[in-house]
C-alpha cells in the first residue's frame, strides 16, 4: 500500500474538500448493466482502454481445404482465413470444404461426401442438416460459422462482429480469435477421422463380443459445440479528479456437449426407454476481458482494474419437440460433480451399467454407427481440472442440470501487486466438465419400441464481469474506489435438436460350429424371400470347432420378418471351398436378458446347398 506522506498535516484540508469524492462502494452495492442497452455513446474525456493481447496462438489448419468463394466477406475476415489455413485447393480433394449460406440448402447431402463442411455467416434463419443446428429463441445470437462432419461432430460460432469495434485492429483481433477457435475444432475433427479410417466405425455387420463391449462417450455420439462472443464497450466514471475512461473487451466461451443415447427395449419393463449419457465441456476465455490500467496525475494515481470474470451459470435440460418436460424424465445418475474443492481439483464423470437388451447409437443412417444390442453397457468418464480460486455449486433440486460457479480470492485494493488481489483463474481462461444421464421413460413423448422421437437440449446461461477503480491521494485518508458489475454473455434458450436414438428390437443369433476339419466363414444374413438382394449383416471371421458365431439382428416378431443365413466352409490348412450351406426361416426375438433374445443354431443342422 502507498505510504500517504501528507495525510497528518493535511486533515483539516481534507475535511474541507471531502465531499467532492466518492466513497468506496460496498461489495455487494453493485451497478448492474443491462447488455441489451446500448453502450454510453458519450465519448470519455480519458483513453480508451484494451486488455492486454496475448501472443496470438499459432495455429493453422493443416488439412487440405477449400475456401470457396469468399470475397464478400468482410476484408478483414478474409485475411484471417487466409492466414489460417496455408493448404488451399480447388475441386473436391479438399478434407474441409467452406460454402457461403446459398448452399446451405445442399448441406445435408455435401456430408455424405466425407468432408467437413463449413458454411460462412448463414444468418440465424438458415435450417441446415436437418436442424442440428443450435439456435435460440429470440434469434438474438446470429451465426458466423457453421462446421459439421457426418460422423456425429457439430459445431457452431455464433455472434457478429460487437458494436464500437471500428478500426482495423479491432476487427482482426476478433476475427483471429474466432477463427482460431475453428481452426482447433477443425483438426480435432481431422484427427478423429484419422483415427476412424484406421479402426472403422462400428457397423451393424460387425460380430461383437456382448461380454466385453463397452462404448466410449468420448469417440461415439454426438459431439454439440459452439462459441458464443461476449464484449463490453463501457464508459467507466471515476469522478474524481480524473478523466472517464472507455474499456473495450471482446472474447468468448466454448460450450461442448457429447451425447450418447442408448436405448433400453420395452421388454425391461419400468427400466425401459431412452439413456442420455452427456458431458459438458465449458471453458471461458477470460483472458480476452481482463485488463489493467494505471495513470499518474499531479496529486493522485488512478488504478483501473477491468473487466475480471465473477461468476457464471449454467443451465442445461432435456426438453421434447414442443419444449415440454417428457413426463417421467429422471436421473439415472446424479451430475457430477457434487463434491467441496478442499483440493483445489474436482473429479467429474459418470458411470452407469444399463442391464438387459438395449442399442446404442443413432438410427440407421444416423452416420455414427451402431453398437447394436448391448446387454451390459457401461460408460465411464474420470477427468481432474484444477478449479482453484472458483466455486461451484450443484442444484439438484430439478431434472434441469444447473450449475454455479464464481470467483473467490478477489479483494480489489490499491496495493501495485495487481495479481495478488486477481487470482489466475478470473483472468484467463479455464475448463470445467459436467456430466449426467438423463432417463425417460418409455410411453413418454413417443418413447417406445421403434419409434423416432427426438427431443432437445436446452442451455441458459448467465456470465458476469467486473471492474474497479481507485484514486490514491496523498492528502486523504479514503483513497474512493467503486466495483461496477456487467453482464456481457447471456444465453436465452440456445437449443440443440438431437438424432432420434436407434431403437430398433434385436436379437441375437449364435451358430455353433460343430465341423472338426473345416473352418464356418463368409456368414451372410439375408431377410428371406430376399436372398438374391444384399445382406443386412456380413461376418468374415473364421470360426473353428465348438465356437460360437454371435449376430444381434432387427427383432421380427411384429412384422414376421424371419431370416436366411448362408455360410461357407473351408479347409483351414489351404483355404480351399469346401460347401456352402444354409438355415433358413430363422426367428429373431427381442429378450431382457442375453438367453431370452439368443435363437441357437448348430452347424448340424444345416442345409448343404451345393
Amino acid at each position: 500500500m502507498k505510504k500517504k506522506l501528507f495525510w497528518m498535516s493535511t486533515t483539516l484540508f481534507a475535511c474541507c474538500i471531502s465531499l467532492a469524492f466518492v466513497s468506496c462502494s460496498d461489495d455487494d452495492d453493485n451497478t448492474v448493466v443491462d447488455p441489451a442497452q446500448p453502450a454510453d455513446s458519450a465519448q470519455p474525456s480519458g483513453p480508451t482502454i484494451h486488455p492486454s493481447v496475448e501472443p496470438l496462438d499459432p495455429v493453422v489448419c493443416n488439412a487440405k481445404v477449400n475456401l470457396g468463394d469468399i470475397s464478400s466477406l468482410p476484408e478483414e475476415l478474409q485475411a484471417v482465413l487466409k492466414k489460417r489455413f496455408p493448404n488451399l485447393v480447388s475441386g473436391n480433394e479438399a478434407d474441409v470444404c467452406f460454402s457461403g449460406a446459398g448452399d446451405a440448402a445442399n448441406f445435408s447431402n455435401q456430408l455424405q461426401s466425407g468432408a467437413t463442411r463449413v458454411i460462412v455467416m448463414p444468418g440465424s434463419a438458415v435450417n441446415i442438416a436437418g436442424g442440428m443446428i443450435p439456435h435460440n429463441s429470440n434469434n438474438s445470437l446470429p451465426i458466423m460459422f457453421y462446421a459439421a462432419h457426418n460422423l456425429g461432430k457439430h459445431y457452431a460460432i455464433m455472434g457478429d462482429l460487437p458494436e464500437g469495434f471500428e478500426t482495423p485492429e479491432e476487427k482482426t483481433m476478433f476475427y483471429e480469435e474466432r477463427v482460431i477457435r475453428l481452426v482447433h475444432w477443425l483438426n480435432d475433427v481431422e484427427e478423429f477421422k484419422q483415427k476412424k479410417q484406421n479402426t472403422g466405425p462400428l457397423q451393424d455387420q460387425t460380430p461383437y463380443d456382448y461380454e466385453e463391449l463397452v462404448s466410449n462417450i468420448e469417440d461415439e455420439g454426438m459431439h454439440l459445440t459452439f462459441n458464443c462472443p461476449m464484449s463490453l464497450n463501457e464508459i467507466v466514471k471515476t469522478m474524481g479528479f480524473s478523466d472517464d475512461y472507455r474499456i473495450k473487451a471482446s472474447s468468448s466461451v466454448d460450450f461442448g456437449l457429447r451425447v450418447y443415447p442408448i436405448y433400453k427395449q420395452s421388454c425391461n419393463g419400468d427400466q425401459s426407454g431412452d439413456y442420455y449419457v452427456v458431458t459438458a465441456e465449458i471453458t471461458p476465455y477470460n483472458q480476452g476481458m481482463w485488463a489493467s490500467w494505471h495513470d499518474s496525475y499531479a496529486w493522485d494515481e488512478l488504478y483501473l482494474m477491468g473487466y475480471w470474470f465473477h461468476k457464471m451459470s449454467t443451465h442445461f435440460k432435456l426438453v421434447d419437440m414442443d419444449g415440454n418436460e417428457p413426463a417421467g424424465l429422471d436421473y439415472n445418475r446424479s451430475p457430477l460433480p457434487e463434491n467441496d474443492i478442499d483440493s483445489q481439483t474436482y473429479s467429474s464423470g459418470t458411470s452407469t451399467t444399463i442391464g438387459g437388451s438395449a442399442t446404442a447409437g443413432f438410427v440407421p443412417g444416423g452416420g455414427t454407427g451402431s453398437l447394436s444390442l448391448s446387454f451390459s453397457h457401461t460408460v465411464t468418464s474420470n477427468v481432474s481440472y484444477s478449479m482453484d480460486d472458483i466455486d461451484h455449486t450443484l442444484d439438484s433440486s430439478t431434472k434441469e442440470v444447473t450449475f454455479m460457479y464464481q470467483s473467490k480470492g478477489v479483494s480489489p485494493d490499491s496495493d501495485d501487486d495487481v495479481d495478488k488481489h486477481y487470482p489466475k483463474n478470473c483472468r484467463t481462461q479455464w475448463t470445467v466438465r459436467q456430466a449426467w444421464v438423463w432417463f425417460v421413460p418409455n410411453g413418454s413423448s413417443g418413447v417406445g419400441d421403434n419409434s423416432n422421437a427426438t427431443f432437445q437440449i436446452v442451455l441458459n446461461s448467465r456470465l458476469d464481469y467486473r471492474s474497479y477503480w481507485w484514486l490514491w491521494q496523498p492528502i486523504i485518508p479514503n483513497e474512493g474506489g467503486d466495483i461496477a458489475t456487467y453482464t456481457p454473455g447471456i444465453i436465452e434458450n440456445q437449443t440443440w435438436q438431437l438424432q432420434a436414438p436407434n431403437r430398433q428390437t434385436w436379437g441375437l443369433t449364435s451358430i455353433k460350429s460343430e465341423y472338426t476339419d473345416v473352418v464356418m466363414t463368409n456368414i451372410k444374413y439375408y431377410k428371406t424371400g430376399y436372398e438374391d438382394q444384399d445382406p443386412v449383416a456380413v461376418d468374415n471371421m473364421s470360426y473353428h470347432q465348438n465356437d460360437f458365431a454371435l449376430m444381434g439382428l432387427p427383432d421380427g416378431t411384429k412384422d414376421g420378418t424371419t431370416y436366411t443365413i448362408i455360410y461357407e466352409t473351408k479347409n483351414p490348412n489351404t483355404g480351399e471351398h469346401t460347401g456352402f450351406w444354409k438355415f433358413e426361416n430363422v426367428e429373431v426375438h427381442q429378450g431382457c436378458t442375453k438367453d431370452d433374445a439368443t435363437t441357437s443354431l448348430s452347424s448340424v443342422n444345416a442345409t448343404k446347398i451345393d
